[in-house]
């Protein structure tokens, strides 16, 4: 197992060093991680919530691609799955912070 916070670009670019270091290559990614860091009321969320909502629920996803798809066009392929979220479509109550970067993910 080789854990990652995908909130953090180290962490992502340390978790793909080890993948081409331990495997050589890489066939699938699936994007499955999310955060809900606040429940409540908009007007009461912070700046924090909000970079945090962003960094683990849309760039941590699309730096997870960028560097997956490097190694696997070096592998001669492979396959990218991006989860989402109901939210990105019919907002919850008091989870105001999801639906934006969810809905980025969604097809």
């Amino acid at each position: 197992m080789l854990p990652c916070h995908v909130g953090e670009l180290k962490q992502i670019e340390a978790l793909f060093q080890q993948i081409k270091e331990r495997y050589g290559k890489l066939h699938i990614l699936v994007n499955n991680a999310g955060a809900n860091p606040f429940f409540g009321q908009m007007l009461d969320a912070d700046e924090g919530v909000w970079n945090k909502t962003f960094d683990v629920n849309l760039k941590g996803p699309f730096f997870m691609i960028q560097h997956a798809a490097r190694l696997m066009t070096e592998s001669g392929g492979g396959a990218i799955v991006n989860t989402s979220s109901i939210n990105g479509i019919k907002p919850a109550p008091f989870q105001g912070s999801i639906p934006s970067p969810k809905q980025a993910l969604s097809p």
